[in-house]
């Protein structure tokens, strides 16, 4: 499928296309996606409504893996990202629309909704009102591997979200690691897990990934400190 190049600047470009293509014809070949990809475009013709927010107007991507390499560059006002879960799949006129709920880290207000179509051979270079696109190329080479095993998120409903949102990424990344991890490091705890401890409340006092460490010790309402944290690359930390 050909599609126009994006156009690349400092402040708003993306993974490879031909990665991104590669990523949702897995998808297609795997059996995750049953109808033909629409064509790569930042907003979908036709659409209404407020950019993301409204799912008469969600926002394209490469497949249901593309979601968390986008929302894991969005950023607020202030650059901090968002934790995240999915919720739902709705049908809105004749597509198939992927609905996720936002954390908004540290805002009185931190609950958002946004809206996914991921048939698409690309991921949309749009951010919704009141967000920004962190650009692929400012990412550190590290931090673009670790997004699909350590994310901010989940391609699912998490139950207690976002309090349970460490376990649940903690299981994804011994499932996907802890063999290859075993056999590295022997009896050591692999280099980027760090001990639940007292934060056994989150954790279920195991070992996390470092970026995903609770802090249960505060009051008041949850709230979240998101964005680069020296535990690893683009970690963030959770409060209570």
């Amino acid at each position: 499928m050909a599609w126009a190049k994006n156009s690349r600047s400092p402040l708003h470009d993306d993974q490879p296309l031909e990665d991104q293509e590669h990523a949702v014809q897995a998808e297609q070949a795997a059996g995750k996606l049953h109808d033909a990809l629409s064509e790569g475009c930042d907003l979908i013709p036709g659409t209404q409504g407020d950019f993301g927010f409204d799912p008469g107007n969600p926002i394209p991507v490469n497949g249901h893996g593309g979601v968390p390499y986008y929302l894991e560059r969005l950023r607020d006002e202030r650059g901090e990202s968002a934790l995240y879960h999915r919720v739902e799949t709705l049908s809105i006129r004749t597509r198939t629309v992927e609905a996720y709920e936002l954390y908004l880290c540290g805002h009185a207000q931190p609950w958002r909704r946004l809206h996914f179509h991921v048939l698409h051979p690309r991921r949309s270079l749009r951010a919704p009102r009141g967000f920004s696109l962190q650009s692929w190329s400012s990412l550190p080479v590290e931090q673009r591997h670790a997004l699909p095993l350590m994310p901010r998120g989940a391609n699912h409903k998490v139950d207690g979200f976002p309090f349970q949102l460490p376990e649940v990424v903690y299981q994804r990344f011994m499932a996907a690691t802890g063999e290859v991890e075993r056999a590295r490091c022997g009896d050591e705890r692999a280099p980027d897990l760090v001990e639940g401890g007292r934060h056994g409340a989150l954790s279920g006092g195991r070992a996390v990934p470092a970026r995903l460490v609770a802090d249960r010790s505060g009051a008041g309402p949850p709230h979240a400190r998101c964005g680069a944290s020296t535990a690893s690359p683009g970690g963030w930390v959770v409060a209570a």
